[in-house]
């Protein structure tokens, strides 16, 4: 009897290794078939996003080093701006977005939100229009406007956090553009 229960541990084990195996293989190969696939529609998606922000930009140069990667933009041969990927902390989670900014850096030139994952209906208004259309146009650093300012952008009600925290990684992430394009 306890040489059977032993039999029936070995069989169990044996089974439940070669599943684990055939998952893990599965779940690699998918993982490597499909990794080129998505890292070419992560850049037909920044490659959208930065003719929504700059409409008539026909080529872009990829700069930087490290994580913050930007963008040096030209309609024809005339130099255009800058955009610009940078992520942070929202209410709920990471949001990423793409910002262009003039060429002198002075401006924001427009803005996409690429991934958030905000409250529906609240934080995730940070995509609409309404909110993203202000921005355009502001001068660095920029700021949520209160009682002792109004020239800044209006928090969407009921989703301070989520205006914040846009505000917040649109100015690191200018910093952080600034910093490489003045090198």
């Amino acid at each position: 009897m306890m040489q059977e229960n032993r039999r029936i541990e070995i069989r169990m084990a044996a089974v439940l290794t070669a599943v684990t195996l055939v998952s893990g293989f599965s779940l690699a190969f998918v993982w490597k078939s499909s990794a080129e696939k998505i890292h070419r529609n992560q850049e037909k998606e920044i490659e959208s996003g930065i003719k929504k922000i700059f409409p008539g930009a026909d080529k872009f140069e990829k700069k930087g080093s490290g994580k913050f990667i930007f963008y040096k933009l030209f309609k024809g041969a005339e130099f255009a701006g800058y955009s610009f990927i940078t992520a942070g902390d929202g209410f709920q989670g990471e949001i990423k977005i793409l910002c262009g900014m003039n060429p002198d850096l002075s401006q924001v030139s427009g803005v996409e939100i690429l991934e958030n994952v905000e409250t529906p209906g609240l934080g995730n208004r940070i995509t609409e229009e309404g909110f993203r259309g202000q921005l355009k146009g502001k001068t660095s650093p920029l700021f949520l406007n209160d009682s002792s300012r109004k020239d800044g952008v209006d928090a969407i009600t009921g989703a301070t956090i989520s205006s914040k925290s846009v505000i917040a990684i649109l100015n690191n992430g200018m910093d952080k553009l600034k910093k490489e394009v003045n090198q």
